[in-house]
């Protein structure tokens, strides 16, 4: 969308839920993830974070821990694990992600492009755009264990699709000439 004299640029939101807590999690990629009641949309608090960087800055969708009573939002490398009533930052966790031998000419921190979180293993799933060579292009994967506070896997693939569920993740991706993975 092209921005008109006198509008503001357009958000994306995203959305996460702890549906034991009823806590709805509202990230515009500004300055505060909002934490609302999932039932009333009465606001409890906010988690205050950096805001995305960008004309229109991709907003990744907050994820829940409800064990912990925590949530996960995530700016530029870097995730903020805050208390999910209060949204007092708890822990921050930066990310360094290796740039490949590519065709990008600026350097890092990459940011992080897409998050999952499997709350039953208490593993993060987080993705980089690792390889940028027009018109070919490649995402970096890294399964992070919250409670040790280290990697346990490093992967890499084409554009994908995933979701996490019982302790593994489930993803596809495809090649731009039409191969496709189901991993």
């Amino acid at each position: 969308e092209q921005e008109r004299p006198g509008e503001r640029p357009h958000r994306r939101v995203a959305l996460g839920l702890d549906a034991e807590h009823r806590r709805l999690y509202v990230d515009a990629a500004g300055a505060e993830l909002v934490i609302l009641h999932a039932d009333t949309g009465e606001k409890l608090g906010a988690v205050v974070v950096l805001p995305q960087e960008g004309y229109q800055p991709r907003a990744i969708p907050p994820q829940a821990d409800p064990a912990q009573g925590q949530v996960l939002a995530f700016r530029q490398n870097v995730v903020y694990v805050a208390d999910g009533a209060s949204g007092r930052v708890v822990r921050t966790i930066p990310f360094e992600f290796e740039k490949s031998e590519d065709c990008r000419t600026g350097e890092g921190p990459y940011p992080i492009e897409w998050a999952a979180y499997d709350p039953s293993a208490g593993i993060l799933y987080v993705s980089w755009l690792s390889y940028v060579c027009t018109p070919w292009f490649g995402h970096g994967i890294i399964s992070y264990d919250l409670a040790s506070g280290r990697e346990s896997t490093h992967s890499g693939d084409y554009a994908f699709q995933a979701t996490v569920a019982d302790g593994y993740l489930y993803g596809s991706s495809w090649h731009r000439f039409g191969i496709g993975y189901v991993w």
